[in-house]
């Protein structure tokens, strides 16, 4: 008996097969990428399937935590909304009341904004188990209390225990910290989690689109935080390698 681990474009196949290795058909579409044999010949039983992504790959999970820049969570709610994403958000205490006061919304504002909005404090919610398929998900602030929760594994919150199932099941984690001047505990847990495969984004605002407005500068920065998970927007301009020359 052997287990097969086949790869079709960036998805994982296993197969539990008997049967000679040397007898798989050579007509696959897979690339076969490790096995573990338990006996030196055995009969090949091949089922072949299609991997797909499926309804359950569009969703994203946006938590929003108590540093400053709660706009910035709002906007890419709507983004990923606009493009078609199902949203699953969860705002921590702390960012519900940074929401409040630097943008005047409530959490019951964000209800109709989000198509499931979560309590911070649900450890029982559907984002809280990796069965709960979703395409990753991106905390938008993410203050340093809950990077460093995340990069110890302290499930305090639902945000941290949605960030911690991400983790294990392998699907892109993206943080935007909301900080400045960074100290060492701030770098080393971003260094840490970048280490296990996290993305640090921070909301650096570019200068080479000629923003006009506050909000050109948020949605190059949400748009760059969509292209972490490869869904498509027209937010922002994007560089197109034109350069302006003064004469």
């Amino acid at each position: 008996m052997v287990f097969l681990a086949l790869e079709h474009g960036r998805s994982l196949a296993f197969f539990r097969s008997y049967g000679n290795l040397n007898k798989l058909h050579s007509n696959l579409k897979f690339r076969l990428i490790a096995y573990s044999p338990l006996f030196t010949r055995f009969c090949c039983s091949f089922i072949p399937c299609e991997t797909s992504l499926g309804d359950g790959l569009k969703k994203i999970v946006i938590g929003i935590t108590g540093a400053s820049g709660g706009v910035l969570g709002i906007r890419t709610l709507e983004a990923f909304g606009a493009a078609g994403v199902e949203t699953h958000l969860v705002v921590s205490r702390w960012g519900q009341q940074t929401l409040e006061h630097e943008t005047g919304l409530r959490l019951e504002d964000l209800r109709a904004r989000a198509d499931m909005l979560y309590s911070s404090g649900d450890m029982a919610a559907a984002i809280s188990s990796g069965s709960f398929r979703t395409i990753g998900m991106v905390i938008v602030p993410c203050s340093m209390h809950s990077l460093a929760a995340i990069a110890l594994g302290m499930s305090e919150n639902l945000v941290h225990r949605a960030a911690d199932v991400v983790l294990k099941e392998r699907l892109p984690l993206v943080l935007v910290p909301r900080e400045t001047p960074l100290n060492d505990n701030h770098l080393e847990n971003m260094l840490r989690l970048s280490r296990m495969g996290v993305r640090i984004l921070p909301p650096n605002p570019a200068f080479y689109n000629h923003p006009q407005s506050v909000e050109d500068i948020t949605d190059h920065i949400v748009a760059r935080i969509l292209d972490q998970f490869s869904v498509s927007s027209d937010i922002s301009r994007r560089w197109d390698g034109e350069m302006n020359r003064v004469r």
